[in-house]
């Protein structure tokens, strides 16, 4: 269990190293998946994500995959859509 928590440590360094230097992973970390999701179970990640639209996969280790363009399109895309109104027509 050390061994895992230690490479979890060095993976989210390595991460804080590339975002200070302006490099995004393109896909979504566990820890922003579980902050949009509010679970940590993938099996609930993946539903919360269907539910919310997101395309997402489930890796051969379990855990959840998100690619970062879906997030940030789908927002784009709901913010940009506008709703057709109707005209009242009254004679």
């Amino acid at each position: 269990m050390e061994r895992i928590e230690e490479a979890v440590l060095v993976a989210m360094q390595k991460a804080a190293e590339r975002l200070e230097i302006g490099i995004v992973p393109i896909t979504l970390s566990l820890a922003e998946i579980h902050a949009i999701t509010g679970y940590i179970n993938p099996s609930k990640q993946l539903a919360v994500l269907r539910e919310l639209g997101v395309p997402a996969r489930q890796r051969p280790d379990n855990s959840v995959l998100v690619m970062r363009m879906h997030c940030t399109r789908s927002v784009a895309l709901q913010a940009s859509v506008s709703v057709p109104k109707l005209k009242l027509t009254r004679k």
